[in-house]
């Protein structure tokens, strides 16, 4: 047991890795298919939304910078919508602490 786990809780450090699915073209050599529609994997047979294409075509000019660290925008419209967050309060954010991929909430 290393240093930093006891820091962690035990239902955190148990957590087994993801396992990702096989992508389309592996399935589709695999059986012989021709045409294959994935429904796992968070994925969609429908594309992207079109609100979601556009969000990303109005923020692509701003994709090499690094987003606020402290998530004061996301609180602020998250407080316009829900009764659970209010401005400035704290949101859970995840902390990699090894490339194990366990995790401190803060």
């Amino acid at each position: 047991m290393k240093k930093e786990d006891n820091l962690i809780r035990r239902g955190i450090l148990d957590l087994k890795p993801y396992i990702p699915g096989k992508p389309i073209e592996e399935v589709k050599r695999e059986l012989g298919l021709k045409e294959v529609v994935k429904l796992a994997s968070n994925e969609t047979s429908v594309g992207p939304s079109p609100l979601a294409i556009e969000a990303i075509k109005k923020e692509i000019k701003n994709i090499n910078l690094y987003p606020e660290g402290s998530s004061s925008l996301l609180r602020e419209k998250l407080a316009h919508v829900t009764p659970i967050i209010q401005p400035g309060q704290s949101l859970i954010r995840k902390q990699w602490i090894d490339s194990q991929n366990k995790f401190l909430m803060m």
